[in-house]
């Protein structure tokens, strides 16, 4: 085998990515994918007629990964999520507005609850303590009920259940931006796999 300037391991978004600016930057490069097929986490695999996301499923509009894909040249299809939220608590999906008004709050809990949207959509990440997702809530929230909704939008929106090892900061603005935006791009599609791989062959 002939020397490469760079072995990167793992052939998930941040690798194909990698390889392809390394490579169109002049370098000689090896990339190593334990799975048959590039993607990782960006996969989806299709079972019994469903689509199943092997990791996060969209792009935030105007985020930092749309402007990577964007530089490359990959074209990544999509629209507006639904902006009907829902919540299952006791087996029963409620709408979030008619839950947080409904007697699972109490009324502080229904007031600490907007104040909290309210601040949420235009918060500035940047301004958030170096603390954890964990620490942060347990330190601005305090009706248990509204803790439950926030932990479970936080892990919705960032795809991970490790609040304890999750910095605040990026994890609250990525999901506020989500929610500002309101608009999604689709990742875990066959076509943008493909166009990275392609990408890769012809760097």
């Amino acid at each position: 085998m002939k020397p490469f300037d760079v072995a990167i391991i793992g052939g998930g978004i941040s690798g194909t990515v990698a390889a392809i600016e390394l490579a169109q930057a002049g370098k000689s490069v090896v990339l190593f994918e334990k799975s048959s097929q590039l993607g990782g986490r960006a996969i989806s695999v299709k079972k019994k007629g469903a689509n199943f996301n092997l990791g996060g499923h969209a792009i935030v509009k105007g985020g930092s990964a749309e402007e990577v894909f964007q530089d490359l040249g990959v074209i990544i299809e999509g629209g507006s999520p639904s902006a009907n939220i829902s919540v299952l608590w006791n087996n029963k999906v409620t709408p979030m507005f008619k839950f947080i008004f409904s007697q699972n709050l109490s009324w502080s809990g229904k007031m600490e609850s907007l104040k909290f949207f309210a601040k949420f959509v235009r918060i500035d990440a940047d301004s958030v303590p170096t603390i954890s997702v964990r620490s942060w809530i347990e330190q601005e929230l305090h009706d248990p009920m509204v803790r439950h909704i926030v932990y479970a939008m936080l892990r919705v929106g960032s795809f991970t259940l490790a609040q304890d090892h999750q910095m605040a900061g990026p994890v609250l603005g990525h999901v506020a931006r989500t929610i500002a935006l309101s608009m999604c791009r689709e990742v875990g599609k066959p076509s943008l796999i493909s166009f990275m791989q392609k990408q890769i062959g012809q760097a």
